[in-house]
Order: structure tokens, then C-alpha cells, then sequence
């Protein structure tokens, strides 16, 4: 595949990708002047905001390798992409205006070839009364605030699984200090056991020893009761008979 022909690949799903991301902004400003404190928003917020980014890399990267593929196309070609890429990018300032400030809704900030936008008068009855009677530079500072407040909640969130982590660390190490002092207790049993075997072992030597010298004694023994009978016996007999 030509690098003209991925460039036109790219163009197109960015540009889909861009238009997505447009109608999810329009929900995210729905939801802002609903339930401008939902948990909801912020989640969204920070996908949107990562999208935005995404987005805005893969058009300056279109920007950057247009003049390189100029050579594989006609200057009529290079100059429609040109153009192209140019409302691209405007479409993708717009949007970033307006997630940046919801209240924008109430200006004209789309041309009339977006298809997503439908412009209409804009009442500020449907607006939420935390910034109803504010104006322009004032829901400005006041979304600026809300996007503080988020920022120090995911801050805090962030310190919060920090912590957790640290924990877990710490558990962990004290897990494997056990560990190591079962296999120490476990070594030491085992080096018991062994000199228990070896002394065991000993006994039943010595006790073998020790019968056997019992055995000695009590058959010296008997040969002695043996002789003293005999003799007996003889110094009887001899003493009958000298009579």
C-alpha cells in the first residue's frame, strides 16, 4: 500500500473518530447542565479530554506527512487533502471549545456543514442554576474551578491508591519474613530430627551392647553354680566312699 493511500485511510477514521468524539461532547454538556456535580461527569470528562489528545496527535501527524507524499499524487489531490485536513482540524478546535465551556452552546460556534450540531435558540432557563446568571468569562472561571475540584479529587484518589499500595508492599514483605522464618523453623526441625536419629540409633547400639554383656553375666553366673554343685557333688561322693 502507498503511503498516499494509508494517509487516506488515517484521514478517514480520525475523521469518524473526530466525529464520535463530537457527539460525546454534546452528551457531556447535556449531563454538565443536568448534573453538573455527578460522578458521571468527570469520568466522562477525563475520557473525553483523552480522546482529545489522541485525536490531536494523529492530526498533526497527518499534517507533518502530507508534503511527503505529494509526489504520489496530483497537486489538485495535495491541495483538496490540504484543505481537508485544515476543516479537520478547525472541526476538532470547535469541539475542544465547547467541552472547554458548555455554556458556549449559546454562541454559533459550528459552521453550518457539521452535521452533529443543530443550531437552535439557546434559553438559559435550561441551564443549572449554579451558573445561569453568570456570564460569558464568568462560566469560564467557574468551569475552570469544577475542573480544580476534579483534578484535587483524582489527585486525592491517586494518593489514596498510593497508599494502598504501600500497604500492600508492606504486607507483602511481612508475608515473605514469615515465609523465611518457617523455612528457618523448618531447617531447624529437620537438623533435630537428624540428631535425634543419630542418638537413636546409638541406644539401640549400647543396648545391644549392654544385652549382650547380660547375657555374659548370666551364663558365667550359671557356669559358676554349675562348678560349685559339681564340686559338691564330688566332696560328697568322695567323702561317702573314704568312708
Amino acid at each position: 500500500m502507498k503511503d498516499s493511500e494509508q494517509w487516506l485511510l488515517v484521514f478517514n477514521d480520525v475523521t469518524n473518530a473526530l466525529n464520535i468524539l463530537g457527539e460525546e461532547v454534546d452528551k457531556r454538556n447535556k449531563l454538565f447542565k443536568t448534573s453538573p456535580n455527578s460522578g458521571d461527569l468527570t469520568k466522562i470528562s477525563s475520557e473525553i479530554r483523552r480522546q482529545f489528545k489522541s485525536i490531536e496527535r494523529v492530526l498533526i501527524d497527518l499534517k507533518e506527512t502530507l508534503p511527503t507524499i505529494a509526489n504520489e499524487i496530483s497537486k489538485k489531490e495535495a491541495l483538496r487533502r490540504k484543505d481537508e485536513l485544515q476543516t479537520l482540524i478547525r472541526k476538532e478546535q470547535d469541539f475542544k471549545k465547547m467541552f472547554d465551556n458548555p455554556a458556549t452552546a449559546r454562541n454559533e460556534l459550528f459552521e453550518d456543514d457539521v452535521p452533529i450540531i443543530v443550531k437552535k435558540n439557546y434559553s438559559r432557563d435550561e441551564e443549572p442554576e449554579s451558573i445561569r446568571d453568570l456570564e460569558g468569562h464568568q462560566i469560564l472561571s467557574y468551569q475552570k474551578k469544577v475542573m480544580d475540584d476534579q483534578d484535587k479529587s483524582l489527585d486525592a484518589l491517586s494518593n489514596a491508591l498510593s497508599r494502598t499500595k504501600q500497604i500492600g508492599l508492606s504486607i507483602d514483605d511481612e508475608l515473605d519474613e514469615h515465609t523465611r522464618l518457617l523455612e528457618d523453623i523448618h531447617e531447624n526441625v529437620d537438623i533435630t530430627e537428624s540428631k535425634i536419629k543419630v542418638q537413636t540409633k546409638k541406644m539401640v547400639n549400647l543396648a545391644k551392647k549392654n544385652s549382650f554383656t547380660c547375657w555374659g553375666i548370666i551364663i558365667a553366673v550359671i557356669l559358676f553354680v554349675i562348678i560349685i554343685a559339681l564340686l559338691i557333688v564330688l566332696f560328697t561322693t568322695t567323702k561317702y566312699f573314704t568312708k
